[in-house]
């Protein structure tokens, strides 16, 4: 009897034991919290989504016209302050894919990354069909890899389509849908040039008006537009730097401000990838709300001046900025480090 209590008392401690185990078990396990919600992304968040370290990834195969996009989509982005832009082919993605922005460039032909995608994302699939010659598609969504950084698609059923979506890219603001597709338009609108004042397609060459000013300027070296017909390749940005020309500013499609030397428009345009030089207009450098006279209130000052900040482009010395704004009666310069004028109303 006193065997079978001993036992008894045994198996319900064994019990206990057990239970207390499992419960501690139950109490150590991590809490899940809620996934936090992540902000939807639109095509107008580009090019500012990408001001970190991003990476263009061209497939191992890509075609000239790819290359030359990919070339155009990198000057956008050094030119609206991106911090760390690299070029790359496919086979070299696994050490960008965590820690980076993306834009992954081409066909699923051409750049096999697109599969990986396509298998991981919601992203739309792109085939020879869809959305067809000629036509490319936009899209913006989180990277798979790592979903703080962002990923962006530039792809087409053809070459074509992956360029005509890299030439859409500056005009991505206000666009609020993650994806969009893009059409191949008339061969003249390859070379429309997109300023926020105005929006043209100039004929080739340059007007003789444009030359004259060019050449009888009192200064030495002269701030134009220059087009070219396609994105320069570095054996041409060396041929460019050897004719003393200066590329500023990329302007969508395929042009740049410029700062050339008064004496070389003629030679310039002997380059065969030169496509037109133009005059830069005075409203290409007013913000539209000096021009339209809606100066915030902000702006204004008890005496009636106004502050304003003057930008230069960056072939001009801080020295020279301050004595062309010093030489406007109605300008002050009073802050030598950004050279912020004052002008009277």
């Amino acid at each position: 009897m006193m065997n079978g209590k001993i036992i008894i008392g045994g198996v319900v401690v064994l019990l206990c034991l057990i239970g207390s185990i499992f419960l501690w078990q139950k109490i150590s396990e991590p809490t899940q919290l809620p996934a936090q919600p992540t902000k939807e992304l639109k095509l107008s968040d580009f090019p500012e989504a990408f001001k970190g370290k991003t990476v263009i990834v061209l497939g191992d195969n890509a075609s000239e016209i790819e290359r030359q996009a990919a070339e155009e989509i990198k000057n956008f982005l050094v030119e609206h302050n991106s911090s760390y832009i690299k070029i790359i082919d496919s086979q070299k993605i696994e050490s960008f894919k965590k820690g980076y922005n993306l834009v992954i460039i081409g066909t699923p032909k051409t750049n096999p990354l697109l599969e990986e995608v396509y298998a991981m994302t919601n992203a739309a699939r792109v085939t020879e069909e869809f959305p067809g010659e000629g036509k490319g598609v936009l899209e913006i969504l989180p990277n798979p890899w790592d979903e703080e950084k962002v990923m962006l698609l530039v792809e087409g059923s053809d070459e074509w389509g992956v360029k005509t979506g890299a030439s859409k890219l500056g005009q991505t603001y206000g666009i609020n849908e993650t994806s969009i597709i893009v059409e191949l338009e008339k061969v003249e609108d390859d070379y429309k040039i997109f300023l926020p004042s105005r929006q043209f397609v100039p004929s080739p060459g340059i007007s003789p008006s444009t030359q004259e000013k060019i050449t009888t300027s009192p200064l030495e070296r002269v701030h134009v537009l220059v087009q070219f017909y396609h994105v320069p390749n570095t054996t041409e940005r060396e041929k460019l730097e050897n004719a003393s020309v200066k590329l500023l500013t990329y302007i969508p499609n395929n042009a740049w401000f410029a700062s050339i030397s008064r004496d070389s428009p003629a030679k310039i345009l002997q380059f065969p990838f030169v496509r037109w030089i133009g005059e830069i207009l005075p409203e290409d450098k007013i913000s539209r709300y000096i021009r339209n006279g809606t100066i915030g209130d902000w702006a204004i000052n008890p005496d009636g001046t106004v502050n304003l900040i003057v930008e230069f482009f960056k072939d001009v010395s801080l020295d020279d900025a301050e004595r062309i704004i010093e030489g406007h009666q109605r300008f002050s310069c009073y802050d030598s480090t950004r050279c912020n004028p004052r002008t009277r109303k």
